[in-house]
């Protein structure tokens, strides 16, 4: 009789406990059941790194900023910016850094492909990093400034071609300013002299120092100067007209065979606990789908575009067959 005492209550007892560690496990994962984010046991204990690689006060540190102010988290995301050889420099370091969590990753997933298919690393550096989430879309502008005199694309070609040698800037060595730029080249003959800066604050100051009479670079990098009067965008690179700019032509019906997008991404350190990137891709999407996050957005010249780590991961690989075909016909002309 004591015997199956013993038993009985021995089963309850481990009943009991199996119980309370399965709550505790539930209590550890990163995502409720009903898709929201919760924080991984453990983690963060210390601030948080968010790894920048351009420089303060262009495209990729405004968009950042704004998406922290909707984070909550019970310590501090501080922004590192590490700008250098047009984003490279950034991204390589990310592969030396420890994988436990405390370093994000900031990238545009176009640009990690640049790297590569133009021969700057040897490493597709989009499939080194862990994708997190993309969280919007932007796009590149021609701008010029009231100095030129010029407010439309065809005048832009013209005046390429009355004034031979115009420098023309770019934020970077790759991505798809440089890259309309080549297009433009081989298809109109403009005669410029190309000059990549390390960044698109440095490209923005060259313009409005009078150091350049063109740009390419980004909506996002662009549109404080267009809404200041500063820039006057001339050409959108896309299938359809930004909704900031609606009076400004894309190259599609200006039958111009180039529509490359330009991706905002995150990414984890390679070897980062699954768990924590979960959190990071549910908590991102939770912002994404905030009406006064996509309002942000939109306001500063980007289109909403949240894609999950898996759906980043399969869309990069598109975008990789995409730019390659694009530089090898533009190799081809």
């Amino acid at each position: 009789m004591k015997t199956s005492r013993f038993f009985y209550r021995l089963c309850v007892f481990l009943l009991v406990l199996s119980l309370l560690i399965g709550g505790a496990f539930a209590e550890e994962t990163a995502i409720h059941n009903d898709g929201t984010a919760r924080l991984p046991s453990g983690y963060p204990e210390k601030n948080i790194e968010l790894l920048i690689s351009y420089a303060p006060g262009g495209g990729s540190d405004i968009l950042c900023r704004a998406l922290l102010k909707y984070l909550n988290l019970p310590v501090d995301v501080v922004i590192v910016s590490m700008e250098g050889a047009g984003g490279l420099t950034g991204a390589m370091d990310a592969l030396q850094r420890k994988p436990d969590g405390y370093t994000i990753v900031n990238h545009n997933p176009a640009a990690l492909i640049d790297f590569y298919v133009n021969s700057l690393t040897d490493k597709k550096l989009w499939e080194e990093l862990d994708p997190i989430a993309t969280v919007a879309m932007d796009y590149t502008v021609l701008y010029t400034t009231a100095r030129t005199g010029v407010t439309s694309f065809e005048e832009a070609m013209q005046y390429f071609k009355d004034h031979p040698k115009t420098l023309v800037c770019t934020a970077g060595l790759t991505g798809n300013g440089p890259l309309f730029a080549e297009k433009l080249s081989r298809d109109f003959d403009p005669g410029w002299v190309l000059t990549p800066y390390d960044g698109s604050a440095a490209a923005n100051a060259a313009m409005l120092g009078g150091h350049a009479e063109f740009e390419f670079a980004s909506t996002a990098d662009g549109k404080a100067l267009v809404d200041g009067g500063e820039f006057i965008p001339l050409v959108v690179v896309g299938e359809e007209r930004a909704a900031h700019l609606p009076d400004v032509p894309c190259t599609k019906e200006l039958g111009i065979d180039f529509t490359a997008g330009h991706p905002r991404g995150f990414y984890c350190v390679p070897g980062t606990d699954p768990e924590i990137r979960d959190y990071w891709t549910t908590i991102i999407g939770e912002i994404s789908a905030m009406p006064e996050f996509q309002q942000d957005m939109m306001d500063l010249g980007l289109v909403p575009y949240y894609r999950n780590s898996e759906e980043m991961k399969a869309q990069t690989e598109i975008w990789y067959e995409q730019i390659s075909e694009i530089h090898e016909m533009i190799a081809n002309q």
